[in-house]
């Protein structure tokens, strides 16, 4: 890499840094009118995101940042890539939430609709009244053993009664959906530690989870296993 490589890199890496800065004032305290962090001349990502962003093949934002590093043109699907991970405010949040929906329209068509195949199915033991440490240990053991991708494949649940005893039935998705819901609303409960509620009931992470958990490893974490399970609940 050249000094013109290097000086080219740290004016990207700046400018993004400055773009977010100010996004976040404005969000604060409103200085910018309606649209004004939107990019509507962009129809590249529109055009080039697909599943491709998806494959296990590489990440392609760190893809785009090598190149830009060593002075080369990103591919369309690096840069794209790039954008959505350092800079989405640029896309209008339905816009994304469309993006977010192709993606998993698409991870599903090629799995073969996976979720729908009780053979390939992922098998989950979980007792009733541990339901968040059960629920934390399975998807902490599929990311880091398996891989998240796993994910996308159908989970069956068994409950464990507090006899120690398998509940009576099969799920065929009722089960699953009771499960995450109870786990979801542990998991992001102000009353459990890892979230805090604002005055206007949204929540952001407890700086001092780690005194909770007497870990701070593990409550780091916490936080990527939480934003598994709400994913979980989106596909």
């Amino acid at each position: 890499m050249d000094k013109r490589d290097l000086v080219r890199f740290a004016v990207v890496v700046t400018s993004v840094k400055l773009f977010s800065q100010l996004y976040d004032r404005d969000c604060r305290r409103r200085f910018m009118p309606d649209g004004a962090w939107l990019w509507p001349l962009m129809p590249t990502i529109r055009e080039v995101v697909d599943l491709e962003l998806m494959n296990e093949d590489g990440p392609h934002g760190a893809d785009a940042t090598y190149m830009l590093m060593n002075g080369k043109t990103p591919s369309p699907y690096a840069r794209a890539a790039l954008i959505l991970v350092t800079i989405p405010q640029v896309l209008s949040f339905n816009e994304r939430v469309q993006l977010f929906q192709k993606l998993l329209d698409d991870a599903k068509a090629q799995a073969g609709n996976t979720r729908d195949e009780f053979s390939r199915a992922l098998q989950v033991r979980i007792q009733r009244h541990e339901i968040l440490r059960d629920g934390y240990d399975f998807f902490r053991k599929v990311c880091d053993v398996m891989s998240p991708a796993a994910l996308k494949s159908r989970i069956k649940v068994t409950f464990i009664n507090e006899q120690g005893l398998e509940e009576a039935g099969i799920d065929g998705g009722g089960v699953f959906k009771e499960f995450m819901d109870n786990l979801t609303k542990n998991a992001f409960s102000p009353e459990f530690g890892f979230f805090i509620e604002t005055d206007d009931h949204l929540l952001y992470p407890n700086s001092r989870a780690k005194f909770i958990v007497n870990n701070a490893q593990r409550s780091v974490r916490t936080l990527p296993i939480s934003g598994a399970t709400l994913g979980e609940c989106c596909i």
